[in-house]
């Protein structure tokens, strides 16, 4: 009896640890991501597009980095959707797209926030 009262609760504080992680993890990506998405939009604007191109780059190196860690809590369609995201804004900069990148973009920026409010541990998102 004295050893679970000791186990339940370490399992409890490991378990509030690693929902804080990540979050913590899922608001940096959100934060990082959008210093990506608005400098790979600012350089379409500007008609800037191999600065685009190599902004985009930089950011689907940055996912594939992070995207290990969100196959973990992560519904796959929405890993799907940031995914070819990612590759249809590098061909609509190598295309010049300017209008097709910026709403891809605002797309993306979307769905990154959809994940972080949706893993979010509030009541609306337990019922």
């Amino acid at each position: 009896m004295k050893r679970i009262a000791i186990a339940v609760p370490l399992l409890l504080v490991f378990i509030a640890g690693a929902s804080f992680a990540c979050i913590l993890l899922l608001h940096d990506t959100e934060k990082k991501a959008d210093g990506f998405i608005t400098a790979a939009s600012e350089s379409a604007m500007r008609d800037d597009f191999a600065a685009c191109e190599e902004t985009l780059n930089a950011f689907a190196d940055f996912w594939e980095k992070r995207k290990v860690y969100y196959i973990l809590f992560v519904r796959h369609d929405e890993m799907h959707d940031i995914e070819i995201g990612i590759e249809q804004m590098k061909g609509f900069a190598r295309c010049r797209d300017k209008s097709s990148i910026i709403g891809e973009l605002e797309m993306l920026k979307t769905v990154l926030k959809h994940i972080s409010e949706s893993e979010l541990p509030l009541l609306n998102n337990i019922l």
